[in-house]
């Protein structure tokens, strides 16, 4: 029900010559990457469930509105004549911001400064930070 009317022949507000279903997975690439940048800021501090459902709520909240404002020819930013195809706006404003707001109101770690955070694992930590590094440059 909500892309009814699109097939692979309706082009893109933005460049006619961009399918609009194709656009519509790029966009998701970004609605996936989003909430995964939002959870570093609570690991370890929320029950999954209740991840799932912030997430869910989040991405119907604030992710859907500022994408559309950013993306759509008749959203808000769009007409302000800011522009952003490469996300930034929409993935790193809207992921630090909530992720700040997420993290100021789940609160401290349980045991933060009584007890040693250390890595459990260093392997998995710097394969962690090397599949960051790659997929930063393979999108750059």
């Amino acid at each position: 029900f909500w892309l009814q009317g699109i097939d692979m022949h309706t082009p893109h507000p933005l460049n006619s010559r961009i399918p609009e279903p194709l656009f519509v997975v790029y966009e998701l690439m970004f609605a996936i990457i989003t909430p995964a940048l939002i959870s570093g800021a609570f690991a370890d501090r929320m029950r999954f469930g209740s991840m799932l459902l912030f997430m869910g709520v989040w991405h119907l909240l604030v992710y859907c509105p500022i994408t559309h404002s950013m993306w759509m020819t008749d959203g808000f930013l769009y007409k302000a004549g800011i522009l952003d195809f490469a996300g930034g706006n929409v993935v790193h404003i809207a992921a630090g911001c909530s992720g700040l707001m997420s993290s100021l109101v789940v609160g401290k770690r349980a045991g933060f400064g009584a007890e040693n955070f250390h890595p459990h694992n260093i392997l998995v930590s710097v394969l962690g930070a090397s599949l960051l590094w790659v997929g930063w440059l393979g999108f750059n």
